[in-house]
């Protein structure tokens, strides 16, 4: 399956953007390590040229929120028989790491002073869980996508279960300008359900957690849409929490659901380098504590997250994704309205924030 990428300047008329082939996929490893979302926005890297106990070297190895190692290997010159038969040899190691190893790897290659798990709560907005790698994902990166690579990937994938993606960036260039595309071979939910379906019978915890969820955000957004136009157009997925922005950067409001508690809350977080800028803006927002609580009805939690980059306000709400489903929809109405509620009473004073 021929994949091709355009893009249009629209003017009078349309104008094509030239592409080119990059140069240096090097270039790519390296905006890759520093901004995992070009993969990824659940994303978490943990080194680059990560040593194997085989003596190679993985070109990347990140985790996802689900505790999910991810094999990054760029494609380069390699012929596709070498960079599957590589990606996949690496699997065998990555498979065997338990929490500590994977502790040791974050801090060995790092790129901060922070912990593993400073930065997977920073990154995820939760601590890691102690069952981390119940499974893996493997990911090629090419600049582009050839017949051969395809057939071999679709083949494990189709037939032996085998997580395994391409995805391939196409350059452009204008007026001084570049720019890149990214286009998956496969959906990339389909291939993390295809690594979780496809292990022992004692590791299926995590596809059961990942439909709950789903179906816990897809009635929630159901309602919500009954009562209010907030999340009118986010979608439900798997993960722990869903967003909307607040309209100003880096101030989201969020809901999240654990197995017996959701969450209404404003998360604070503007990118990197931002600790003491998130620390303000909580701290301009907690001079107004007692008339934002008593417009609110009730008290929040001011979680300033000492140590941490980010900083929250959230109300709680009893049960969650694993609480018997006749309650779910009582569950999920509390949750809207508590978010309406904090959203009524923040987003005039976030507004006025000068930032």
């Amino acid at each position: 399956m021929s994949i091709e990428i355009g893009i249009w300047k629209m003017d009078k008329e349309a104008i094509r953007i030239p592409s080119r082939t990059l140069e240096n996929e090097d270039e790519l490893q390296e905006l890759i390590f520093r901004d995992p979302s070009l993969i990824s926005d659940d994303l978490l890297i943990l080194g680059q040229y990560v040593r194997t106990a085989h003596g190679k070297e993985i070109d990347l190895l990140g985790i996802n929120s689900d505790g999910e190692l991810v094999v990054i290997e760029l494609k380069r010159d390699k012929t596709p028989r070498d960079v599957v038969a590589q990606t996949l040899d690496y699997a065998t190691w990555v498979s065997q790491l338990g929490y500590d190893d994977i502790v040791e790897i974050f801090n060995k290659y790092k790129h901060s002073d922070d912990s593993f798990e400073f930065a997977f709560e920073d990154a995820f907005k939760h601590a890691p869980m102690k069952d981390l790698n119940e499974t893996h994902l493997l990911v090629v990166v090419a600049s582009e996508l050839d017949d051969s690579t395809e057939r071999i990937v679709l083949y494990l994938g189709e037939s032996f279960g085998v997580p395994i993606n391409v995805v391939f960036f196409t350059c452009f260039e204008d007026g001084g300008n570049r720019y890149l595309t990214r286009t998956w071979l496969k959906d990339p939910m389909e291939v993390e359900t295809t690594s979780a379906t496809s292990i022992e019978k004692s590791k299926k915890e995590l596809v059961e957690r990942d439909i709950l969820r789903l179906e816990f955000w897809t009635g929630l957004l159901g309602f919500s849409k009954e009562k209010t136009k907030l999340f009118a157009n986010i979608s439900p997925g798997h993960y722990h929490y869903i967003q909307t922005s607040s309209g100003k950067s880096g101030l989201n409001f969020i809901y999240t659901v654990k197995e017996e508690e959701g969450t209404a809350e404003l998360y604070i977080d503007r990118g990197k380098e931002s600790l003491e800028e998130n620390k303000k803006i909580f701290d301009d927002l907690y001079v107004n504590k007692d008339k934002i609580e008593e417009s609110f009805g009730a008290p929040l939690i001011w979680d300033k997250i000492e140590g941490r980059r980010a900083c929250r306000i959230k109300k709680k709400i009893e049960g969650g994704y694993r609480s018997n489903k006749e309650r779910w929809p009582d569950i999920q109405r509390n949750m809207i309205n508590e978010m309406i509620n904090l959203h009524k009473v923040l987003k005039p004073i976030i507004d006025r924030l000068d930032i």
